[in-house]
This record gives structure tokens, sequence and C-alpha cells, in this order.
């Protein structure tokens, strides 16, 4: 496996930096405060409790990045020193390029605008820093995974993984509509925001077939061509 980029990381990783990027922006709001959440819509019960919910609700492959498996991996290793091993390793592997789709919910007291409060805010936040680098998200899969290295320096940003760019996402009143009818809970003021590109990595078992990395084909006349 690759160090530090294990498969089942990939997505939760950019959900949780996208929910500390909302959170830090909650937070310098003294007089409005809230909390960011990750549950599904159903789950939730609006208390009146300032609420921010941040929900994974689809997935698309990005076409354009479908074929890059072709192209190796350049991999440094951290050594006790402080710095990279020498040489680096090139690793042959999988990719799978996704785009994530966002529902951004907002709950509070109603009497006072707090959901409108709340949006304003994040979505401020968003525009402003619509990029979460691979600093960020490498530090959210140490929490996601539960431990981290000691002294160790971080890991390289790998090639297509450096960020991921946030996009605001027009949902009709049709796809709310939808939206909140499958997830079978009452309707809250939301938005949506697409996160492009997340890349799920995976190398090859070594007793699993090399990737074809060129293909080379001959053609050859069977017979003698007839003169024109």
């Amino acid at each position: 496996m690759l160090p530090d980029v294990d498969p089942d990381l990939a997505i939760a990783s950019i959900t949780l930096a996208i929910r500390q990027r909302l959170q830090a922006a909650l937070n310098r709001v003294g007089s409005l405060g809230g909390e960011v959440r990750t549950e599904r819509p159903d789950k939730l019960t609006d208390t009146g409790a300032p609420i921010v919910n941040l929900y994974l609700y689809q997935l698309n492959l990005n076409p354009f990045m479908r074929n890059n498996d072709l192209d190796p991996v350049i991999v440094r290793t951290p050594d006790t020193s402080g710095g990279y091993k020498i040489p680096a390793t090139s690793i042959q592997t999988y990719r799978v390029p996704l785009k994530l789709r966002y529902m951004l919910s907002f709950f509070g007291d109603e009497r006072t605008l707090v959901p409108q409060r709340l949006l304003a805010v994040c979505v401020a936040a968003l525009h402003r820093l619509p990029q979460i680098d691979a600093r960020a998200i490498g530090a959210a899969a140490g929490l996601v995974r539960g431990s981290t290295t000691a002294g160790s320096p971080p890991p390289e940003p790998l090639p297509d993984f450096d960020d991921v760019n946030l996009s605001f996402a027009d949902l009709t009143l049709d796809d709310t509509y939808r939206l909140w009818s499958a997830f079978k809970a009452t309707y809250a003021l939301s938005v949506g925001y697409l996160a492009d590109t997340a890349i799920i990595y995976s190398a090859p078992e070594p007793t699993e077939v090399s990737l074809v990395e060129e293909l080379e084909l001959t053609a050859a006349a069977v017979r003698p061509l007839p003169d024109l």
C-alpha cells in the first residue's frame, strides 16, 4: 500500500477537513456559535440549537481522470533523520477519481434567523477558501485513523491529490424537494457543494497481473495487395 494513503481514508478525510474549516469559521463568530456535524438528515432533531450538518449524499466518477491508472506515482519515504529516503520509489497504482456532492443544512432558532446566519458564515468561508490542500487532508486523515507518528516529516503530496476544489452547487427547487424526500426528513434550509476531485489510491497486490503500460500493434498483409 502507499504510505499514509489508505483507501478507507480518501473520502472521510476530505469530509472531516471540510467540517473543520466550517467549524473554524463558526468559532470566529463568537456571538453565533454553532456546531458542525456529519449525520444523516433523518437522524437530526431540530432542538433550536445552532447546528450545521455536512452530509455526503452522492458521488460521481470524474470522466477526465478515469484513465490515470497508467501513470506511476513517485513516493518518498520518511527516514529517522527528518528527511526522506533516497532513492524514491515508483509505484504503479489504481486510482478512482470522484466528485463528491455534499448538502449543508442549517438548524437553529428561526425567530432570530439563526439558520440564515449560519448559512452566510459557511458560504463566505468556502468562497474565501475554496481549496482543501493536501496537508489539511493529511491531518484530517490522521484524526480519522485515530493515530499519528510523532516526529515524522509530513508525507509528500501525491500527484492529483494536492488539493480538492470546493464549489457552490446550484440546486433547483425540484432537486431540493427530491433530496429531502429521499432523506425522509423534515426540510431545513440547505445548499449544495461539490468537492472535486477525491482520489482513492490502491496499489496492486504482488500476485496481481501488472497493468498494461504500453500496447504495440503491428499490421501485416496476409496476401499481396492488388496493383492500383
